[in-house]
């Protein structure tokens, strides 16, 4: 008698517990961005068929699978049609593909007759275009140029929003 009372309180225990939901306690994973090579004091240069493309010096380089991040970061690359130098310093940038993002005190320099100052630059390093989305402050053959957006191309035109541009005059 007491084996087959038993017998029925286990199968309506077990038919409770089939039909009531508890909580889920399945932990859900957090996708981690790990880097998959870290380099300290680095300088990784970047060369073609024709000869050194680029060369950057970073003190700290982070290499994803998708992006590379450099901190405190100096790139320098060349213009063969123009034979101009691109010199980007940054203390952060995100490269992917052929798309540099550099933020926070960001420094570009074209030859010795472009300088700019921003927060925020985007460098493409194949067509050679800069964009600053930022506030920025120019100097352009030794004229004074600032404003909230730039672009120039890589003959070195120059589209600006909201310029405020101070012309040196030699009398």
């Amino acid at each position: 008698m007491g084996l087959k009372i038993g017998v029925y309180l286990f199968f309506a225990v077990t038919i409770f517990f089939a039909f009531v939901e508890f909580d889920k306690t399945t932990k859900e994973i957090k996708k981690v961005d790990v880097p998959t090579i870290e380099f300290v004091s680095a300088v990784l240069q970047s060369v073609s068929k024709d000869g050194l493309k680029s060369v950057l010096n970073a003190q700290k380089v982070y290499k994803y699978k998708d992006r590379d991040e450099f901190y405190k970061s100096a790139y320098v690359t060349r213009q063969k049609q123009n034979n101009y130098i691109d010199t980007i310093y940054a203390d952060k940038s995100v490269l992917r593909g052929d798309i540099l993002e550099c933020f926070d005190n960001v420094k570009v320099t074209r030859n010795d007759f472009f300088a700019l100052k921003a927060d925020k630059a985007l460098y493409n390093s194949k067509s050679k275009f800069i964009e600053v989305s930022s506030k920025f402050e120019a100097v352009y053959h030794s004229n004074f140029l600032s404003g909230n957006y730039m672009s120039i191309t890589s003959n070195s035109s120059v589209l600006v929003q909201n310029p405020h541009f101070e012309i040196e005059v030699n009398r």
